[in-house]
């Protein structure tokens, strides 16, 4: 009789945390998904092999080299939303390895650079958040403003429709190679880099594979 009094004790506690873990794992099941949205992958995400050519005022030039590419679906924090977590590597002539991560949640979307100590192509934040009316957003590492140009003249050619990224506030003066501005063409990615010490970076070529 001892026996059976104890299996009639635990049996509700076993029950109570199945029913848990069934309403939980219901409500994992209809939890969001938040993917990186399209509009802003047609600004940096790019096949692997994929290359830009930049030149400076100075005739240097540097080659950026997307050497990996990796897109996953991870769970946020300890709530059952998901979002998508993509990671670029690239290899720069001038400045090595690179490595920048986006990713998207319930509040905005941001692109943030890592390894390199500062931010080759500044950051990409939601175009469409505002803070007191104006065009700003609080990136990774710097407050950031934008804007769209019409028309971008680069090495006689125009493109149009860039967006730029302006750098407001958080630059280290002790970085003299941090940018300014970073200036972003759809389907063909950073067309042209403004830096601290006063160099501009422009596109002079570039193949995006298939």
């Amino acid at each position: 009789m001892k026996n059976k009094k104890k299996y009639f004790l635990i049996a509700p506690i076993q029950f109570f945390f199945l029913l848990i873990s069934l309403i939980i794992g219901s409500c994992c099941n209809h939890a969001e998904t938040y993917m990186v949205p399209e509009d802003f992958k047609k600004y940096f995400y790019f096949p692997e092999g994929s290359y830009w050519v930049y030149e400076n005022q100075f005739d240097k030039y540097d080659t950026l080299t997307v050497t990996s590419v990796e897109s996953k679906i991870e769970k946020e924090d300890e709530s059952c939303r998901k979002t998508e977590i993509i990671t670029i590597l690239y290899q720069s002539s001038q400045v090595g390895s690179l490595r920048i991560l986006a990713q998207t949640n319930f509040l905005q979307f941001n692109l943030c650079e890592y390894i390199s100590f500062h931010n080759y192509f500044t950051e990409l934040t939601d175009f469409g958040t505002y803070t007191n009316g104006e065009k700003k957003a609080q990136s990774c590492s710097s407050e950031i403003e934008w804007w769209i140009e019409d028309t971008v003249v680069i090495n006689d050619k125009n493109y149009y429709d860039v967006v730029v990224n302006k750098t407001t506030s958080f630059i280290p003066p002790s970085i003299a190679d941090f940018p300014l501005k970073g200036y972003f063409k759809e389907n063909i990615g950073l067309i042209k880099r403004e830096l601290q010490n006063g160099e501009i970076w422009e596109l002079v070529d570039y193949k995006i594979n298939k």
